[in-house]
């Protein structure tokens, strides 16, 4: 049977533009060809009339037809540089039927095939082949037409067979190579791939479907500087091409050059007005570039034309997660687990903009249900030991974080939220042992040196919190906590002037970089409760961080 997707292929016969070609079901590639109805209509029309006329018997009005349709077509420079494998094929097929010098029994099958492949309920063309005279099964036409009968749900042994066949037969025929490239780029066997569309390119230098997907397969193996030159080739030779437009707008986007990745989705718009893949793209490209109203203009766009498309929505709530608009945010998110509730990142996204409204319950049962979904998803592990830890339930942070670093011995992230556990539990030795490992992990973070500091600070160890709060400056001249923290420590050693001087001195720093004096403020307020070098707490904070509110 011709299966009902390849009802799809009568597109070529059809007013529409064309999305969603692919050789079978599994075929889903990327870069499907796309003509505009300007380019269809003139030699549509016509050639259905044809069909129509040869299931009537009327064989001379038929060719007329057909005559008229192939004049058409054969002035399409776009139809031989962007046509994929169903696309040639049957254009081929019409060209073989219009010469009229087959054999009955090939030219009644040829003839089937055509007019029944866009029927829904199609048509058995195997069955007609097997009943060919042998000396007719060993020729090109028959192999191509074994192909194309074997091709019904999706790519099977049969279209493996005869489609290597034919190739040893015609290795120059350019619609198997296209085929056979497309079945391996469909497999992911990218580099036999881009053997085959190389091979297309070489018959036809002007083949804009070949550069196109041969893009794509270097875009997979991660070869950017091939694939964007055969995607800007592919474009040069037919620049209507939304998805080649939108492929080349991902790519930049990935490069970081979001200005020309939005260009080229534009480009696609103005093309197609609907075509949602491109809104979309856009609305993530200025997301990248951190213009979050325009970001969430375009993803409006696209979630208007499709109301159902979770990317979208996805992406139009990190634009407003971004915005600290975590209300709208969670909406957004909400729709795409109810779109896809298998998705586990939904769920954490959804967590973090209920972690960052503070309402940590809500987050750890999304957290919850993350790691219910992958259990293997460590970063939601840690996220739960954050709930805790901002719950002041450190117990529960440590053990949450201990579940993520089983999964990720060496993760930065929770190591450092695990050792803040142990000093908020005053286990100050695990607490430095983490950090210890954190800094090994990550030299040139100030994170692990700054908050080492500060755990041993917490371990009346002012030495050593001098010690690794200046490692932390070092690597961020920024870090104020560290300097404070250096300060107070000399606090502590008895070094009263140059504790005062220093506390001057990232006084003023801070106000340049309008930096929070809260923590700093806190530390010497919890002297102060604590009866610990009052009155030298109290100069720093009447004299120095708090004058200006005096």
């Amino acid at each position: 049977m011709i299966s009902k997707r390849l009802f799809i292929f009568s597109f070529i016969f059809s007013f529409s533009i064309f999305k969603n070609a692919s050789a079978s079901d599994s075929l889903k590639l990327k870069l499907p060809i796309n003509f505009s109805n300007s380019d269809a209509l003139d030699y549509a029309i016509p050639a259905r009339e044809a069909l129509v006329l040869f299931e009537k018997d009327s064989m001379m009005a038929g060719f007329e037809k057909l005559a008229y349709a192939l004049e058409v077509l054969d002035k399409r420079e776009n139809f031989n540089r962007a046509a994929e494998y169903a696309y040639l094929e049957i254009y081929s097929f019409l060209q073989i039927l219009a010469k009229k010098d087959l054999p009955e029994g090939q030219q009644g099958i040829l003839l089937k095939a055509l007019t029944e492949a866009f029927k829904p309920k199609g048509y058995d063309i195997a069955r007609e082949l097997d009943k060919l005279p042998d000396d007719e099964k060993n020729t090109e036409l028959y192999l191509r037409l074994r192909i194309f009968a074997s091709m019904q749900v999706k790519v099977t042994p049969d279209t493996r067979k005869y489609l290597q066949k034919l190739l040893e037969m015609n290795p120059d025929l350019l619609q198997a190579n296209v085929l056979k490239a497309s079945i391996l780029c469909s497999q992911k066997s990218y580099d036999e791939a881009i053997k085959y569309f190389s091979k297309t390119i070489e018959i036809n230098p002007n083949y804009a479907f070949g550069y196109g997907y041969r893009g794509l397969c270097f875009y997979e193996k991660d070869k950017m500087i091939e694939a964007e030159s055969d995607f800007l080739k592919s474009i040069e030779l037919f620049p209507k091409n939304i998805l080649v437009l939108n492929q080349l707008g991902i790519l930049y986007t990935n490069k970081k050059e979001e200005q020309k990745a939005i260009g080229y989705m534009r480009e696609a718009i103005k093309i197609s007005p609907d075509n949602i893949w491109a809104y979309n793209n856009i609305g993530f490209a200025y997301y990248k570039i951190e213009k979050q109203d325009s970001a969430i203009y375009f993803l409006n766009e696209a979630i208007e034309i499709d109301p159902m498309y979770e990317k979208a929505y996805k992406n139009r709530g990190d634009a407003y997660y971004a915005l600290d608009s975590n209300e709208r945010a969670v909406v957004d998110y909400s729709v795409c687990i109810e779109l896809n509730p298998s998705n586990a990142r939904y769920f954490v996204d959804r967590a973090d903009a209920y972690y960052y409204s503070k309402d940590y319950d809500r987050a750890i049962m999304d957290f919850e249900q993350a790691v219910a979904l992958d259990k293997s998803y460590y970063y939601a592990y840690k996220r739960i030991g954050d709930c805790y830890y901002s719950k002041n339930d450190f117990a529960n942070a440590v053990r949450y974080c201990e579940k993520a670093l089983k999964l990720k011995p060496l993760y930065f992230d929770a190591l450092i939220r695990r050792a803040m556990s142990y000093t908020r539990l005053n286990k100050y030795s695990l607490a430095i042992q983490d950090y210890l490992k954190c800094t090994e992990i990550e030299p040139e973070n100030p994170l692990g040196f700054g908050n080492l500091g500060w755990t041993y600070y917490c371990n009346d160890d002012f030495k050593n919190c001098i010690v690794f709060s200046e490692k932390a400056i070092q690597l961020d001249e920024k870090a104020f906590y560290a300097k404070f923290n250096i300060a107070l420590s000399k606090l502590r050693l008895g070094e009263i002037e140059t504790s005062r001087h220093l506390y001057t001195k990232y006084y003023e720093e801070s106000k340049l970089a309008n930096n929070k004096l809260d923590g700093a403020i806190e530390d010497l307020e919890d002297l102060i409760k604590k009866d610990i070098l009052v009155e030298e707490a109290k100069y720093v904070l009447d004299n120095i961080l708090l004058v200006e509110k005096k």
